[in-house]
């Protein structure tokens, strides 16, 4: 059984390097509405499309479409404004009818309406930023400094709805953020983390089925705790890493996360010491027989994935001869399905073209992104 007395080791050293003080508590957010015109009056034609493009429940999107989103935000209605922000969330989905002057006219007020008073134009603005940073290439480097510094503030809040509505938004933006913006947001992260892990009590599954009837404050530490999971792969500080992979280990091992936290490990494993490669590594290995380890991608249409398959295949292009070895006879010894062979076939396919490189001599490699793009986002129920 893994020592907690190691994470007190490794918190020592991560206090001693760089972890951010915790922001301070401020009030609720509040936003002079006067500072957003709103005075455009829409027809009942328009309001209906409107209301259609934000549902996302009309297929035939156009350029003219941007112009009455820009004016639907500009609505006197605020359920229409509501509609306009859901409106800029869906055409996100269409980045080829996006341009950066559009972007550029609607993102301060979509940033602003992050901390609006009222709570629904709160979210549905977090979640259009949102949809923004995803798309690394429709927002300016100011822009994303921005999003960030709106971030941190929602994040100070008292109140953990717009708290949580911070930590989404920091999802997203921590793969697009300068280096030293990195370590500060995983700071925060692992700060939420280490007040959730002593006082939680309950398995996984169990804090799940709590969250149906659960706090806001819940909702948050659960959307921080993924948060922190999805963003393994972008730590650098070794500090932050030891702390990150200790704490995670902890909460694996006594059933507190579940095989989602595989990927996790993976984003961590190049930069942790030889004993906790390993042991990182085998409880990956291990999950290629683990039931627990299938999932189901939520994009609307079913299909059948694998966390331990996903951490292998962000891993091949780094792992030796004698890893590789070990994952690719797990995958054999496995009597699968045809569909759930099928779901492991890109990532054994993966590990064998890196097993014949490294049989010529070839040395690991050091980029982690063999399909390109954040290859560890799993997909996972997002806290409205």
């Amino acid at each position: 059984m893994r020592l907690l007395g190691h994470g007190c080791l490794a918190l020592a050293l991560l206090l001693a390097s760089c972890s951010p003080a915790a922001p301070s508590s401020t009030p609720v957010p509040t936003m002079a509405t006067g500072s957003i015109p709103v005075k455009t009056v829409l027809s009942q034609t328009e309001s209906t499309r409107l209301r259609n493009l934000g549902a996302g429940c009309y297929p035939g999107t156009q350029k003219a479409d941007l112009s009455l989103i820009a004016r639907g935000l500009q609505a006197s209605e605020m359920d229409l404004r509501h509609w306009a922000y859901l409106a800029v969330e869906k055409l996100c989905d269409c980045t080829d009818l996006l341009d950066p002057t559009f972007v550029v006219s609607i993102f301060p007020q979509l940033l602003e309406e992050t901390r609006s008073e009222d709570a629904e134009a709160s979210e549905f603005a977090s979640r259009a930023v949102e949809a923004l940073v995803r798309h690394a290439d429709l927002l300016t480097p100011e822009q994303i400094v921005s999003a960030y510094e709106k971030a941190q503030l929602n994040l100070q809040s008292k109140d953990y709805e717009y708290a949580r509505r911070g930590i989404n938004l920091l999802d997203e933006l921590i793969p697009r953020l300068e280096s030293h913006e990195q370590e500060e947001a995983i700071g925060l992260l692992l700060d939420i983390f280490a007040e959730w892990q002593p006082s939680n009590q309950l398995q996984w599954d169990e804090y799940e089925r709590e969250l149906a009837r659960g706090s806001a404050k819940q909702r948050f530490l659960h959307q921080a705790i993924e948060t922190l999971r999805r963003n393994c792969e972008h730590m650098q500080n070794k500090a932050q890493v030891l702390v990150a992979y200790d704490w995670l280990a902890v909460a694996y091992e006594t059933g507190k996360l579940d095989c989602r936290v595989l990927p996790s490990f993976a984003g961590l494993v190049t930069r942790l010491p030889s004993v906790e490669r390993q042991e990182a590594f085998g409880w990956i290995v291990a999950g290629v027989s683990a039931e627990s380890c299938w999932y189901s991608e939520t994009s609307g249409v079913f299909r059948l994935a694998n966390y331990a398959s996903d951490a292998l295949l962000f891993l091949a292009p780094v792992l030796d001869k004698d890893e590789l070895a070990q994952a690719l006879n797990a995958i054999k010894a496995q009597e699968w399905n045809e569909t759930e062979a099928e779901v492991f076939e890109k990532t054994r396919q993966a590990l064998q073209e890196r097993l014949v490189e490294s049989a010529k001599g070839a040395v690991p490699g050091h980029g982690l992104h063999p399909a390109g793009g954040r290859h560890l986002t799993i997909s996972t129920r997002r806290l409205s």
